[in-house]
């Protein structure tokens, strides 16, 4: 992540991929030429920083472990999906080959499983969001139901929203997450928001590129877990 000591988590940790824009041209039927933009991303590399954020949830505590543990099996999961699948080296490649070959209803398919780890990223876009827009006086419990609320709750059926929701009263105090993320050095949050705000930086681009992709390749959902 660049020179220089590393003050906090998010300075420690590697930034996600650049999501690299190329333009291509194509023609319409009366020739006319239609410039748009092919964004891609490299899965492993996307997989790979995806793992680095893991510990984050550690900070917050064992209320938060259903949403670790979906996001890090959904990342086992496409990583295993992807060595098993010839020339799968970007998103689109692999759900284009389970499309092709009519496996992307399949409960483990990599085309649900990239829904739901998108679905991921929302929660810890929305979670450094809110850490950054917070004041002094936010309790953690609020900052992670409001992002929760914001991104996964839809999502998820009566009985894991109340487990997160009860759950998450567990918190621990702000004071002490963010000591944790400064890794125990005292005047560093407005350090830590400017990395957070950095990382958010690489972090948005990918999100948005696996969204997009997912309605593009008609995969995107609304349905709740079961």
């Amino acid at each position: 992540m660049g020179d220089g000591e590393v003050k906090t988590f998010f300075s420690a940790i590697n930034l996600f991929p650049e999501c690299a824009q190329k333009e291509k041209s194509e023609h319409d039927s009366e020739t006319s030429t239609i410039q748009t933009h092919i964004s891609k991303c490299s899965l492993t590399e996307v997989l790979d920083a995806a793992t680095e954020i893991l510990p984050f949830f550690d900070i917050f505590g064992a209320f938060i472990k259903v949403c670790k543990n979906d996001f890090e099996g959904n990342i086992n999961k496409l990583k295993r999906k992807s060595a098993a699948t010839p020339n799968a080296k970007t998103f689109r490649q692999l759900l284009q080959y389970e499309l092709d070959n009519k496996l992307e209803k399949k409960t483990d398919s990599a085309c649900i499983v990239t829904l739901w780890f998108k679905r991921g990223l929302q929660f810890i876009i929305a979670m450094l969001e809110g850490f950054i827009q917070s004041d002094n006086g936010l309790l953690t419990q609020d900052l992670v139901r409001k992002a929760y609320e914001a991104s996964l709750k839809r999502y998820h059926n009566w009985i894991v929203q109340k487990s997160v929701t009860l759950a998450a009263k567990l918190a621990p105090e702000m004071s002490i997450v963010i000591s944790k993320l400064c890794y125990g050095k005292e005047g560093l949050q407005e350090q830590l928001k400017d990395d957070q705000r950095v990382y958010l930086e690489r972090l948005k681009p990918v999100t948005i590129h696996l969204h997009n992709l997912l309605i593009d390749l008609g995969l995107d959902s609304e349905e709740r877990m079961a």
